[in-house]
């Protein structure tokens, strides 16, 4: 175990002598594929292939029985033998003193409920023969620090800083192959399989210690255990930036038809927007999640949203400026020394803006100059440079050509090499400085021919990735920034928990109505609940005949709302049973008359008409992965029309009700609004938590839909309609 309490899963990935438990001379098995690669990246420790078999696979001794491995040597074992075989195999291995073993072999729980039960025996099996388990049914594990390719994939991407958590063998190969596609370097790489012991969380808790590993990528389908899971990626995320692409993100949740709120986390992606809020970056796709990992990887946090461009082509500029700005990024113009200091480099119809177009190539030592000077100008955060290798490609294209290698066309494109090769190392030197990282797009990066690219290559051996478009490096430029935004802003005290005795009485209350065989509590009791909790709700009284509704009116002063009130009522407006600025008592006796005329309406609810014009939707839910999840965004009838909406992990604290906010396309609803004051934050964020510790309390609570809330020309937001989704318990 390391100091905090986690294993140590160092012999994984820095084991002194691996045992392959079924390697074989066998091209028909798998055994033969993970010892090939296994034998041939580079390991330089002792590897014992075990095979009863015996005799010698690439060139390695084997070994015929796991009882014959030397004592106390062995760190790591890779078993891929038949299933019957692997309980044995995991208790000879701990008697030798094996710390880690890795189970390639499939069978167990994705195949149904036989083989869960032999599965849950494996891990006893584990337990008992004091070994850490990886897998079953993982394709493997990378660790090119050590020299260690233990995998079924033939990948072999370069050493770098990035390392993955994977719950597809088949993501992980993918990310490595392009990996080596691109020279974006690897530092470590597990394929879960299905985390039988250890999973994404023991994983992701490690890298996050270990020095080597610089960025770490997730791809996660689902976790058993959310709150700890929670708990693993904030910690990891305070450490290194975590990028993390999760897969089945589309609607198939079960809808609680009650609660608006319990809808919109059946169809959200609640899990990305509550992975966000813990600290990851959530990307939506192979593609972004290796560019975005790569860059993480590789460039200092961007310190700031102002954007630089350099070009060699006018288009392109444009096209990345629309990129910045959809990011939400800025474009400052050029200071003007750096114009004069630019006037003095290129031709006279270079564009003198941001984006900086050189008009065409301009060769390299002016191209360094250039990028040299907007980096240095003070105006920019980032700058990204489009067009490099360009040379390189033409004349990689030249020597495809079928005039080669006439009118000297050898002699042609060495220089082009050269000067592409002298280009590349020239912006390699300014590329990652803190103060300003330069981000690399060009045309060259996407062609067949790009890891023979002279100028790509001299980028990428200093550890620079190139993007094959403008638009996927100021993507993975955003991510940058908005991680280092969030760093800044990250802590904060979660507000005042909400009084213990309040919650407690009000949990009494829910809970007699669930055992009461109730699957709700209507607008009328829910706001009494919350209210005696501290949530700002309206005034309002419950009457049953008309007279006594315009008795109500008078004491809570006009206007008034009046509303249809009846047992299995929801949604009222949606049915017509609301009516708002009833001014007189005229008014309130012939909406009255109205609305008791109704089905469904055997009451009715009188309220204070609350002033304001902007409207909230604030809730809570019990998610089966998280637990109770705070939900906030825009409000009122349009509200699963508009799904403008954020999860919240609860206790709330400032920077993460900020930037929950800030996901939302109505943002400007919470500034000042029209003469009105801005939203109080303190109010939601106090409300949030206390619908949190209501959910704690109360397992029988399911949802809680607060909307809409009002917000008084003040800022302070107050619930007029409330609903609590109740899990009803059986007589």
């Amino acid at each position: 175990m390391t100091g905090d309490g986690t294993p140590d899963l160092r012999p994984f990935f820095e084991p002194r002598a691996v045992a392959v438990v079924g390697a074989t001379a066998n091209p028909t098995k798998w055994g033969f594929y993970v010892f090939h690669n296994f034998a041939s990246g580079g390991f330089p420790g002792k590897v014992y292939p075990v095979n009863r078999g015996g005799g010698t696979i690439f060139g390695h001794e084997v070994v015929r029985s796991v009882d014959e491995l030397p004592e106390g040597e062995v760190d790591l074992a890779l078993v891929v033998v038949p299933p019957d075989q692997v309980p044995g195999s995991l208790e000879a291995l701990g008697r030798r003193g094996v710390r880690a073993v890795y189970v390639i072999t499939g069978g167990y729980s994705e195949t149904g409920p036989e083989g869960a039960r032999l599965e849950r025996e494996l891990v006893e099996t584990a337990r008992r023969a004091g070994v850490l388990l990886a897998g079953p049914n993982g394709q493997g594990l990378l660790s090119t620090p050590a020299g260690l390719c233990a995998q079924m994939a033939f990948a072999r991407p370069p050493r770098g800083g990035l390392s993955m958590a994977t719950q597809s063998g088949n993501i992980g190969a993918s990310l490595m192959h392009l990996g080596e596609k691109t020279g974006v370097g690897f530092c470590r790489l597990v394929s879960v399989g299905n985390s039988a012991a250890l999973g994404v969380e023991e994983f992701l808790a490690w890298f996050a210690s270990d020095e080597a590993t610089a960025a770490i990528a997730l791809y996660v389908e689902g976790v058993r255990d959310g709150r700890r899971f929670a708990a693993a990626l904030r910690a990891a995320t305070a450490r290194k930036p975590v990028v993390l692409l999760k897969g089945g993100r589309t609607p198939g949740g079960a809808k609680a038809a009650l609660s608006h709120t319990g809808a919109l986390a059946g169809d959200a992606d609640l899990f990305g927007q509550v992975a966000a809020r813990l600290g990851a970056t959530v990307v939506r796709s192979l593609e972004e999640l290796f560019d975005v990992a790569a860059a993480f990887g590789a460039t200092p946090v961007v310190p700031g949203p102002r954007v630089g461009i350099v070009t060699v082509g006018g288009g392109w500029g444009v096209v990345a400026a629309d990129a910045v700005q959809e990011e939400g990024l800025e474009l400052p113009e050029l200071p003007p020394a750096a114009v004069a200091e630019l006037d003095g480099v290129l031709p006279s119809r270079w564009s003198r803006r941001n984006p900086v177009d050189l008009a065409g190539d301009i060769g390299p030592g002016a191209m360094h100059r250039c990028v040299q000077a907007v980096v240095d100008c003070g105006a920019y955060d980032a700058v990204v440079h489009l067009g490099g290798g360009l040379v390189g490609f033409a004349g990689l294209q030249m020597k495809g050509s079928p005039l080669f290698p006439q009118q000297g066309l050898d002699l042609i494109t060495e220089e082009a090499a050269r000067r592409d090769q002298r280009l590349g190392e020239s912006l390699a030197h300014v590329a990652g400085r803190a103060a300003c990282p330069v981000f690399f797009a060009s045309d060259a990066a996407a062609s067949p021919d790009a890891a023979q690219n002279p100028g790509l290559a001299a980028l990428r051996a200093r550890g620079v990735p190139v993007f094959p478009s403008p638009e996927r490096a100021v993507r993975a430029l955003a991510a940058l920034y908005r991680r280092g935004k969030l760093r800044s802003a990250s802590g904060g005290t979660p507000a005042l928990r909400p009084a213990p005795e309040s919650i407690a009485a009000a949990a009494r209350r829910i809970d007699a109505a669930a055992a009461r065989g109730l699957d709700r509590l209507a607008e009328a009791e829910a706001s009494g609940v919350l209210a005696s909790c501290g949530v700002p709700c309206a005034a309002h009284e419950t009457v049953v005949t008309i007279d006594e509704a315009v008795a109500a009116a008078r004491r809570l002063g006009f206007p008034v709302v009046l509303k249809g009130a009846g047992p299995t009522l929801a949604h009222k407006s949606d049915r017509g049973l609301v009516r708002v600025g009833l001014a007189g008592e005229a008014a309130v006796r012939e909406a009255a008359a109205e609305l008791l005329a109704e089905p469904g309406v055997d009451g009715l609810l009188v309220a204070e008409r609350v002033p304001g014009r902007r409207e909230l939707l604030l809730g809570w839910v019990r998610d089966p992965t998280f637990g109770g999840v705070g939900v906030i965004g825009v409000g009122g009838v349009l509200t699963e029309a508009l799904r403008d909406a954020s999860f919240v992990p609860l206790p709330v604290t400032p920077p993460g009700l900020d930037d929950a906010i800030d996901r939302l396309r109505g943002r400007a609803l919470f500034g000042a609004f029209r003469g009105e004051a801005p939203i109080d934050r303190a109010v939601l964020a106090r409300s949030l938590d206390i619908l949190g510790a209501l959910g704690d309390a109360l397992p029988a609570l399911r949802s809680v839909d607060l909307n809409p809330l009002v917000v008084r020309p003040d800022g302070v937001p107050v619930a007029v309609d409330a609903l609590l989704a109740l899990r009803p318990r059986e007589p």
